[in-house]
């Protein structure tokens, strides 16, 4: 990168970060992709990605043993599963939805000048839809199978 930046660095590839998923869980490739938004040119982006990073698993897990003693109290298993995979892609589907809203932005980089500008913009909009279509999908999922695998009252 050019000298005339704000930004120190270069950007790290989006996808080798989210290949390290499975070794250093959600939480690590979060906290990576929000750091790898600086040398993609959008440094006020980091504190509310790190924000999502650390708040959605707490939050997810407060819920989830919310979740799992209701369901327990009411015998309503469909609703633990429904939670529980809703957890499970809210983590995972939130590292995807960054890397692939990062990928674009580091290939034109990549492709063009050594410094974005302001003639990129990230689609947002699909990224936080994807993202909150994972979800839905997560819990539809996890009620289908805990209907099809718990054990009927």
């Amino acid at each position: 990168m050019s000298t005339d930046t704000p930004n120190t660095g270069s950007p790290s590839n989006p996808e080798k970060i989210m290949a390290r998923i499975s070794l250093i869980s959600t939480i690590g490739v979060g906290y990576m992709l929000a750091q790898n938004w600086k040398p993609l040119g959008k440094p006020e982006w980091v504190r509310p990605t790190l924000l999502l990073v650390f708040g959605i698993p707490v939050g997810g897990f407060a819920l989830l043993i919310g979740a799992l003693e209701v369901a327990v109290s009411l015998r309503a298993y469909w609703l633990f599963g429904m939670v529980a995979l809703s957890f499970f892609a809210m983590n995972w589907g939130l590292a995807w939805v960054l890397m692939r809203l990062q990928k674009k932005g580091y290939q034109w980089l990549l492709s063009s000048e050594p410094k974005l500008d302001s003639t990129y913009t990230y689609d947002v909009r699909t990224a936080v839809l994807t993202w909150l279509g994972l979800v839905r999908l997560g819990g539809v999922v996890g009620v289908v199978l805990a209907i099809l695998f718990f054990p009927k009252p």
